[in-house]
């Protein structure tokens, strides 16, 4: 083996390894943000459903129903819902949608019972 052919060699695989490095970082990097991801979709989804965990305990327990109706009503909520809206399913948001439109069309309060039972599938 000649001196250019042990060069090319050494340089060949000093390539190799900064390309392998490279890609090794950034699958590194895209799993962290995924898991980052997984985290804040959780957190988004279970402050969405909180509401409707009250109502469904507040139909014996009227304060966590009324709790339930003053969050569904918030600020909060609607930016929950919002950001539940960019990241959630096709069809988890379209569901979700649906028990909203329904609760706010149904009089809140006075329809309740009618209206989780259209959504709640038993």
């Amino acid at each position: 083996m000649g001196l250019n052919e042990q060069l090319i060699a050494t340089v060949l695989a000093g390539v190799v390894g900064l390309g392998v490095w490279f890609i090794q970082s950034r699958i590194d990097r895209l799993q962290r943000a995924k898991e980052r991801l997984v985290d804040e979709r959780r957190k988004i989804y279970l402050d969405t459903l909180e509401p409707i965990v009250r109502t469904l305990a507040g139909i014996k327990d009227p304060k966590e129903f009324a709790k339930a109706q003053k969050q569904i009503v918030s600020f909060d909520y609607k930016r929950t819902a919002l950001e539940f809206n960019l990241i959630g399913s096709d069809e988890v948001v379209r569901s979700f949608n649906q028990a909203d439109a329904t609760f706010l069309s149904s009089g809140g309060a006075k329809n309740t019972k009618v209206a989780i039972k259209t959504h709640v599938k038993c």
